[in-house]
């Protein structure tokens, strides 16, 4: 019976992903179409850059709820310390925000800036936790129609503002932040009701349990927070924005596999962190068939950009990213499925120590590529590294596990 539910609830949770993933797609189309390469590349730094700075504050906070089971923990007090981390997160950006705003006098921009704080966390960090929270401890149904509404709020608010308003980067920003406020007033209410919420504080015991496993999770989001925030920047200094642009297309490619990786994994794994025996060879025929599909899709990069040259005729040469980005899709969906065995198997810090090194490895070919060749292929070599790290880190973690390989003490 269990065998079966958790079938059901991964086909349920994969799909819904999926859907969800081709609405953020679908956004992202609109912002293409209306906004100039430009102006998009700018849209899409932004937002990286918070993703990425929010996700290190985030203290692995949603791996947290996969496994609160396991620790014991109750709902209440999970939700009780949501909150107040969630509260305490946005408060740390937005000082960091305030200080920031004594280096410009350019109040347009840095509304923009806000706009996109608040939209990059509710979107990426406060709406997943609270799918969580519904895929643990309520129902998987309930978790992809709550992920599922909150992604149609935010496409509704970006289509329909062209029928409406100018389409500026700074109305796109407001409107992403109006349906940002509108998800959380009003959808987050149900699960604070059903779970009995009370107080806003943190719990002692989830405290302790964030500083048992925080650490080793957080040190390659760390690293890798400041080698991409480095690569992202030295895109346009060393080429433009509108290089970022079509760099952009690549990474949002890799980001819809990961949501839907992520849509699998979700209710996957609880179960099996919970399990005493866990096979393999599941995990490596399933990368061999994503690997194959991957390599097959990337031969038809100029079919996908004369698509996007119809859209705007700024993304001629977009093919190239087209297909280094559905390599790079393939490889880091496969990476979120295989890390949730390595952590499954209780690899939890020998998957941060090999991820750790391998971001220092990045970060090393990054210095090669930019000093050593032609900075008019900067962008598409940072793909190429992006492609070469995310596997070698799925095969370091293979080889640290058949050949029982242990570098610390789990």
């Amino acid at each position: 019976m269990a065998e079966q539910n958790i079938k059901k609830d991964i086909w349920i949770s994969t799909i819904g992903s999926y859907f969800v993933a081709a609405l953020n797609f679908i956004i992202n189309i609109i912002l293409i179409r209306f906004l100039s390469a430009d102006l998009y590349g700018l849209f899409t730094f932004i937002v990286n850059q918070f993703r990425r700075v929010l996700r290190l504050l985030d203290f692995s906070f949603v791996e947290l709820i996969l496994i609160s089971e396991k620790r014991n923990l109750k709902l209440s007090e999970l939700i009780e310390s949501f909150v107040f981390h969630s509260i305490i997160r946005i408060l740390i950006v937005f000082i960091c925000g305030l200080i920031a705003a004594w280096y410009t006098d350019n109040l347009k921009l840095l509304s923009v800036i806000a706009f996109l704080l608040v939209y990059s966390n509710v979107r990426y960090f406060y709406v997943f936790g609270i799918t969580h929270f519904y895929e643990v401890y309520f129902n998987t149904k309930y978790a992809q129609f709550f992920y599922s509404i909150s992604a149609v709020i935010f496409l509704f608010s970006v289509f329909s503002l062209p029928f409406f308003f100018e389409t500026s980067l700074f109305n796109f920003a407001l409107s992403l932040f109006i349906a940002s406020v509108i998800v959380v007033l009003i959808i987050s209410v149900k699960i604070f009701r059903k779970a009995g919420y009370k107080n806003t504080k943190l719990s002692s015991n989830v405290f302790n349990a964030l500083k048992s496993h925080s650490i080793f999770l957080q040190t390659p989001v760390l690293a890798g927070l400041i080698i991409k925030f480095i690569q992202d920047t030295l895109i346009i200094v060393q080429q433009s924005s509108e290089v970022y642009a079509l760099y952009s297309v690549a990474i949002l490619i890799g980001s819809v596999a990961v949501v839907g990786a992520r849509g699998a994994i979700r209710p996957l794994s609880p179960y099996v962190w919970s399990k005493e025996n866990n096979s393999i060879k599941p995990y490596i025929y399933i990368g061999i068939l994503m690997y194959a599909i991957g390599i097959f899709s990337s031969l038809f990069g100029n079919f996908f950009e004369r698509i996007f040259l119809f859209l705007n005729d700024e993304y001629i040469g977009v093919s190239i990213y087209f297909s280094l980005g559905i390599i790079l899709a393939v490889s880091l969906a496969y990476s979120q499925l295989f890390t949730t065995f390595i952590k499954g198997v209780g690899l939890i810090k020998h998957f941060s120590l090999v991820s750790t090194f391998m971001v220092f490895i990045s970060f090393i070919l990054t210095l090669l590529v930019y000093y050593f060749f032609d900075r008019e292929y900067f962008a598409i070599n940072l793909l190429i590294i992006d492609i070469i790290v995310t596997i070698s880190i799925v095969l370091l973690l293979l080889c640290i596990y058949k050949f029982k390989i242990r570098l610390i003490d789990e």
